[in-house]
């Protein structure tokens, strides 16, 4: 008899009878297979499905390999549909409907976008909204991890396409330069994931950076790595106003206008930080606009630390920023 103690009740043998009922009851997963762990041992496959939902996926380093994890992002960022973030938006959505032209002038089917300018002007604000346009069309978005050197996108992206072969992928490679950090290996890889060496069709590379001087320059100098390259500059009037407006901090129509007005020039950084000082602080309008105003045309250096200078638009002076 088995020695299963499913089978067995207080040591002693089950009947043939009662054995029979409980064979009678197991249910066959028509579903279930076999996973091959080495060449002559087999074990029962966990539960499978055919395709990833669309979402935002990274890579998770599980039992000596990397997995695809869905992740669930949590940001303050608010999603600016501005002029450029729509013309992004379209520009890929056309790529992908024309998949076929690709193949047919045996290309790979792939793209590569790096939008880059001064901190704070909505890179990042461009990049939620193409990511929620690529969510809603079904695709995955992977964001690699720069401390991995390609190897977790690598890794993830050979399980995507060896199930789902035709799965529209969104990489998204945030401060770009963090992903090369000057070793040669580094560099030789991503040159190598962003050239297409590896074949991954169905594929849209998405970047960013603050500092492209950093950046190996047969990344930026090659349109088959990144083949578009867009200056994001200050928002303009419009964008300006709509991001104030979705603050919802209780700031009416004609406010709104005014303080988009003044803040030309500002990147949506130091908007938010204007409102934050005003609304939720309490501070003074007019000396939190001079003192973003003047943080945005004097970066702050090592040279203002010899305690002779203080530098304009870092210091806070309470008294006056409370109008006391």
């Amino acid at each position: 008899m088995m020695d299963d103690p499913e089978i067995r009740s207080a040591g002693r043998e089950m009947p043939e009878d009662e054995l029979t009922e409980i064979i009678d009851e197991i249910v066959v997963d028509p579903s279930a297979r076999y996973v091959i762990i080495d060449a002559n041992t087999f074990g029962l496959a966990k539960s499978t499905t055919p395709v990833l939902t669309p979402g935002i996926y990274r890579g998770k380093y599980i039992n000596y390999d990397w997995q695809l994890a869905k992740d669930k992002v949590v940001s303050d960022k608010i999603i600016i549909t501005s002029e450029i973030s729509q013309k992004i938006i379209k520009q890929i959505q056309d790529f992908w409907n024309i998949e076929e032209d690709f193949k047919n002038n045996g290309l790979l089917h792939k793209r590569g976008f790096m939008l880059t300018g001064k901190a704070g002007c909505g890179k990042s604000s461009i990049i939620n909204a193409v990511i929620t346009d690529a969510i809603k069309n079904k695709c995955i978005v992977f964001l690699p991890d720069p401390r991995e050197s390609g190897a977790d996108f690598l890794s993830c992206m050979k399980k995507i396409k060896s199930v789902e072969p035709n799965k529209k992928v969104l990489v998204v490679l945030e401060d770009f330069e963090s992903f090369l950090d000057g070793h040669p290996t580094s560099i030789t890889r991503w040159l190598n994931i962003l050239d297409g060496a590896d074949g991954f069709n169905n594929i849209v590379y998405l970047a960013t950076s603050n500092y492209p001087e950093q950046i190996d320059t047969r990344f930026t100098n090659r349109p088959s790595r990144f083949d578009t390259v867009y200056i994001i500059d200050a928002p303009s009037y419009d964008d300006r106003l709509s991001y104030i407006k979705h603050r919802k901090m209780n700031i009416d129509d004609i406010l709104a206008r005014d303080i988009a007005k003044d803040t030309e020039g500002l990147s949506y950084a130091h908007i938010k930080e204007l409102l934050v000082s005003v609304y939720l602080l309490k501070l003074d309008y007019k000396n939190t606009l001079e003192r973003m105003a003047n943080q945005s045309e004097h970066p702050i250096s090592s040279k203002d630390f010899d305690g002779k200078k203080q530098k304009i638009g870092f210091h806070i002076d309470i008294e006056k920023e409370i109008g006391k």
